[in-house]
């Protein structure tokens, strides 16, 4: 079963936009108009509001396996040197995939699953960004996003972007959101303070 973008937008949490850009699925954590807002008086700051933190698939699903055909590392926007997005089975992490480096990632990998129904959430870099040209569920008859938790928006630096987090699913608001089963906004950036500026911008959830 391969997805199709609205049942990849479906399961998306953590975005406000969804869209096709180049055979690519994107995801964006803020507005157009506060991409323009921090465009305007720092390319830094732009520049990394396209890492996908906190950006996650959540879904059930009785698939054999799964199948991401993706990209990493779009926009060079950090001097980490590795790039990680994980993938969960129900409550048990069984994926860490990506690279000790910060070279554009392009791959397909295949994770095996479990036996029966399960909830599948896949945790996208903090750090970096990550695009998907294809999501396939392997031997699935059964998909659908899983429901929705509390809508939240949050703010914070570098720890809330969980900027050195090597597993992006351990950074300290992923475990928020995911104990909490929280649908969250995280729109923190390294290095970034508070800003009134982005108040007139912030978006409705």
């Amino acid at each position: 079963m391969k997805l199709t973008f609205d049942e990849i937008k479906s399961a998306t949490r953590g975005a406000l936009e969804v869209r096709e850009e180049d055979g690519k699925i994107i995801f964006e954590r803020f507005s157009k108009e506060q991409k323009e807002y921090y465009k305007s008086f720092c390319e830094r700051f732009y520049i990394r509001t396209s890492a996908t933190v906190s950006v996650m698939l959540d879904f059930v699903t009785d698939a054999d396996s799964l199948t991401i055909d993706y990209d990493m590392g779009r926009l060079n926007m950090v001097v980490c040197d590795f790039m990680f997005f994980d993938v969960w089975e129900d409550d048990l992490m069984i994926a860490h995939l990506g690279s000790y480096s910060r070279e554009k990632l392009s791959e397909t990998v295949t994770v095996p699953l479990s036996k029966g129904e399960k909830r599948i959430r896949i945790f996208f870099p903090n750090a970096f960004d990550l695009s998907i040209r294809g999501l396939s569920l392997d031997g699935a008859t059964l998909f659908r996003e899983s429901k929705r938790g509390l809508r939240t928006l949050i703010h914070g630096d570098s720890i809330t972007q969980g900027y050195d987090a090597h597993h992006p699913s351990l950074s300290f608001p992923n475990i928020l959101i995911r104990d909490l089963e929280l649908d969250a906004v995280n729109q923190a950036i390294g290095g970034e303070i508070f800003r009134p500026g982005m108040i007139g911008d912030a978006p409705v959830i």
